[in-house]
């Protein structure tokens, strides 16, 4: 009596690799930018968390405090010129600078305005949004497709963000 063995032919095997195949070509980028969107999230939130510490300390202070710029020096106790979920691994660095205004004429002082930018470090690609950023005076912006350790140039008018879309 002859035993009958049972094996996977190569079309069964091939016809599972393509199946594979295209479940990861749908599910990658789908996943890497559901991971975009919620770092992206998270630094939203940490510019609005920075806005409150922001209005706290002038409330104390009578003045806003500079935050440096990631590598740039050390931000005050208690606060992070990060986001993520150590500082090895950041995917935004965060600052507060003196905002300049819009005609890019006058400067103020940290002592009455601020600005404070979340932008993405060079080893993390936001392309949509890019940079992000928020005033004293709530106003909101975005710089899509900017990648840099450094924060953008003085906000336009263009670049002033909505409370409701994609980045904002």
């Amino acid at each position: 009596m002859r035993k009958k063995h049972h094996a996977f032919t190569l079309m069964e095997l091939l016809i599972v690799m393509a199946i594979v195949g295209i479940l990861a070509a749908i599910a990658i980028p789908a996943y890497t930018q559901y991971v975009i969107r919620s770092a992206r999230t998270q630094a939203k939130a940490y510019l609005l968390d920075m806005a409150q510490m922001e209005e706290r300390f002038f409330t104390n202070n009578a003045t806003y405090i500079v935050v440096p710029v990631l590598g740039g020096g050390t931000p005050p106790n208690g606060w992070n010129n990060w986001v993520g979920d150590t500082s090895a691994n950041a995917r935004y660095g965060i600052t507060v600078s003196p905002l300049s205004s819009n005609s890019g004429t006058v400067s103020d002082d940290i002592t009455t305005t601020y600005i404070a930018w979340a932008v993405p470090l060079p080893t993390f690609n936001d392309a949509t949004c890019g940079a992000l950023g928020v005033d004293s005076l709530g106003r909101k912006y975005s710089v899509p497709g900017y990648v840099s350790s450094t924060p953008p140039g003085l906000p336009t008018a263009g670049q002033t963000a909505t409370t409701t879309g994609t980045c904002w």
